[in-house]
């Protein structure tokens, strides 16, 4: 009952267990108070937690967020259908870093991110009929497209090296079926052998 019920815009965000029991705690259990810090949705003006990954070396943390929507004579927004999505980079003291809320990641089953070594994150993004790679660096706050021919990576495949140098991943152009590995910086793809 509660999908249901969050679906039709009839639980006040007080009493959405959706919204109130969403959270993401960063433990350093070689500390004292294990416990660094806590994400809840009603610290960010109510945008739940969709997805965490945490940098190799622990320093950073990549959160994805969904901002609730609120449909047309419904008295509450709903939590589980979102209207949109955005990340967040934090420290891992819980110090924000950066927020990245561009139109192509907003997408909220349209995108997904990880970390791609230091100071480059990986996000796969829908773009038309698309599915595509792209990498953000950080510093200069900047989103690129991986030069990849019309068709779809598969999410599911993205392998990393841990320097964030070699991305392996499978590919669908048309009707074929291929995986590939690329090189950063790119200049081309290449399928694997």
């Amino acid at each position: 009952r509660p999908v249901i019920q969050d679906a039709l815009g009839r639980l006040p965000p007080t009493e959405n267990l959706f919204r109130q029991q969403n959270a993401v705690r960063v433990y350093d259990f070689s500390q004292p108070e294990p416990l660094q810090f806590e994400l809840k949705a009603d610290t960010n003006g109510g945008d739940v937690v969709a997805a965490a990954s945490l940098s190799a070396d622990g320093r950073q943390l990549l959160v994805k967020r969904y901002r609730p929507a609120q449909v047309a004579g419904r008295p509450y927004p709903t939590y589980l259908f979102p209207a949109s999505a955005y990340y967040q980079v934090y420290e891992a003291d819980g110090g924000l870093l950066d927020t990245i809320d561009l139109p192509l990641l907003q997408g909220p089953q349209e995108s997904l991110g990880q970390f791609l070594g230091r100071n480059r994150l990986l996000f796969w993004a829908t773009v038309g009929s698309d599915r595509h790679l792209f990498v953000y660096n950080q510093p200069r706050r900047q989103l690129s497209p991986l030069p990849l021919p019309p068709g779809s990576v598969d999410s599911t495949s993205l392998v990393t090296s841990p320097d964030g140098r070699t991305i392996i991943y499978s590919f669908r152009q048309s009707l074929s079926h291929q995986s590939y590995s690329a090189c950063l910086p790119m200049a081309k793809f290449r399928p694997s052998p």
